[in-house]
């Protein structure tokens, strides 16, 4: 296959082309694997750093010199658009795979691509967010080729596309998939956009600051499928968040319900006990949490498939003008409209050292919201910080407020 050929795929997909269309010209299994080889790599070749120091050494200039000369653009268009202006060299995908890019200098890579191979060339390099997601490139080519998507995505790795090629009819084992050893796809999360909690039986599960990853039959992978290191669990799929276990799930017992199969090492709440929810906002505004999952107890892991929901702690964070000091209470206030402000919360001065407020500056808070009513009235708050470095523009406006209230 024409490295020139998946180039052009990639620049109609950036400009906006639909994505049905492009991708309906892989035909053959060796143009669906190179695709996925160029658009999906396990890895990045040349870091962002290296790549700018291959500028700055060509240039003899410093790296922070180099860095600021580059366009206010992604770093892999950046360097793509000082690729060769002509036409393209003809190589084939597996000659482009092959180039020893880690070596090479910046003008030996610009030399034989033009600028749209070059824009799909850097990107590869450099792992760059691709311009179509994997579930994306999966579901339409399982479509195009007339099989379950709901199957293929449950593990979507090179074995799955060549089976969809060598033996289609093998998809339909994938129902089962702890029975193979291709990787199964992570679980998916919804947001939870309300200030208050789902009304069944769900668990709050705290989620630790770490990387991500998931362990099976001697691998481990991020969420996007990137190895990234080995490991002897054979008889679990355990997903980690750093070195805490937050979820296994036995081959014996693939079906085992949330409930049953939390792991002792994970912080969790039961949503049905009284005070649970504010115990889970206060949680999600400590340093060391990533986010907090809610899981319905009886549900078990199917790949690909929405287990939950997840709330990070912007979402309960708003900024609030301090509108009054009144003793040992401050008002904050919310935006209503332009320049008006309408008080919606008060709180215990927390001792930061502000002890009087001009009716014409704003003193931007920053706070956790544990409750908010249909008037947009906040009932709890949690203080996080003074935030000097936001103004008027950064306050949440009323209607938002109410939004939210609504929501509830």
């Amino acid at each position: 296959m024409k490295f020139s050929v998946l180039a052009d795929i990639h620049e109609r997909l950036r400009l906006g082309s639909q994505k049905r269309s492009q991708l309906q010209r892989l035909i053959t299994k060796e143009e669906a694997l190179y695709f996925y080889e160029f658009f999906f790599p396990d890895k990045a070749r040349v870091s962002t750093s290296t790549a700018i120091g291959k500028v700055a050494h060509e240039l003899s200039l410093f790296y922070d010199v180099a860095k600021s000369m580059l366009p206010d653009e992604e770093v892999w268009y950046a360097l793509a658009s000082e690729s060769n202006k002509s036409a393209s060299r003809a190589l084939s995908c597996q000659q482009v795979l092959d180039l020893p890019f880690e070596s090479m200098t910046f003008t030996d890579i610009a030399y034989r691509f033009n600028e749209v191979e070059a824009r799909l060339v850097w990107r590869y390099l450099m792992k760059a967010q691709p311009q179509i997601s994997k579930r994306s490139f999966f579901g339409i080519m399982s479509m195009i080729m007339n099989l379950p998507a709901r199957l293929v995505k449950q593990s979507m790795t090179r074995d799955t596309l060549i089976k969809m090629f060598d033996d289609p009819n093998s998809i339909q084992s994938l129902e089962e998939w702890w029975k193979h050893s291709a990787f199964p796809s992570p679980a998916r999360w919804r947001p939870w956009m309300k200030l208050v909690p789902p009304e069944d039986d769900y668990i709050a599960v705290v989620i630790p600051n770490g990387q991500l990853y998931f362990t099976w039959k001697g691998e481990a992978r991020t969420r996007s499928g990137e190895r990234i290191s080995s490991t002897l669990s054979n008889d679990y799929l355990i997903e980690w968040s750093g070195e805490t276990m937050i979820d296994r799930i036995a081959i014996s017992n693939p079906t085992e319900t949330w409930e049953s199969r939390l792991p002792k090492e994970v912080e969790s709440f039961r949503l049905q006990e009284h005070g649970a929810w504010e115990q889970i906002m206060l949680r999600l505004n400590d340093e060391d949490v990533q986010c907090v999952r809610l899981v319905r107890a009886s549900s078990h892991y199917e790949p690909d498939e929405i287990m939950g929901f997840t709330i990070y702690p912007h979402r309960s964070r708003v900024f609030l003008r301090l509108h009054s000091i009144d003793e040992s209470r401050w008002t904050l206030s919310a935006l209503d409209g332009l320049d008006d402000f309408e008080p919606v919360a008060n709180i215990l001065d927390p001792n930061v050292g502000v002890r009087s407020v001009d009716e014409d500056s704003c003193v931007v808070i920053e706070v956790a919201v544990l409750a908010v009513d249909g008037e947009g009235y906040i009932n709890q708050c949690l203080f996080i910080d003074t935030r000097p470095d936001l103004g008027i523009g950064d306050v949440a406006q009323l209607t938002d407020l109410i939004e939210r209230g609504l929501e509830s």
